[in-house]
């Protein structure tokens, strides 16, 4: 382990090592020598790896949202350069003073409108994503309560 100075001696990177299918068969090792009637070990391994397969997916989706959202951003800045190159080109520095003002005013509010515009639809990105994580989880876990449902169905019996 290394050494870290968390007071709980857990070293958080190697959560980023862990193994998906190598934990269900350890799980599956450890469940498989427990023998207690009435419970089906191989329901309770096929329900966790459901949910694990539902956190997996729920991450898949987030992190194609991030990247959606970072492509869009860098687009959203690539743009901005652009427009204010062209901006800055179109400027008259040796107009009235006051045709200048007026000229700056209607460029910022320009420049305003654009900026909230795309902020929105950066936000509309962010949260649509994150709807669609959620919702991978949540379908997941009504599965899990249906499956639980069913198992105190049968064991009732």
């Amino acid at each position: 382990m290394t050494q870290t100075n968390n007071p709980f001696g857990f070293d958080p990177s190697t959560m980023f090592n862990l193994d998906p299918q190598q934990m269900m068969e350890q799980w599956q090792k450890s469940l498989e020598s427990f023998n207690v009637p009435g419970i089906d070990m191989s329901a309770i391994l096929d329900s966790q790896r459901k949910n694990i397969e539902a956190v997996t997916n729920a991450n898949r989706i987030a992190l194609e949202g991030v990247q959606a959202l970072m492509q869009r951003q860098t687009e959203i800045l690539q743009q901005s350069f652009e427009e204010a190159t062209k901006l800055t080109q179109n400027f008259d520095p040796a107009a009235d003073p006051a045709e200048r003002m007026a000229q700056q005013t209607e460029l910022a509010q320009e420049a305003l409108q654009q900026a909230l515009a795309k902020m929105r639809e950066l936000a509309e990105m962010a949260t649509s994503s994150q709807a669609a994580a959620i919702e991978a989880i949540q379908s997941r876990f009504n599965e899990a309560l249906g499956e639980i449902r069913a198992g105190v169905d049968t064991a009732g019996k």
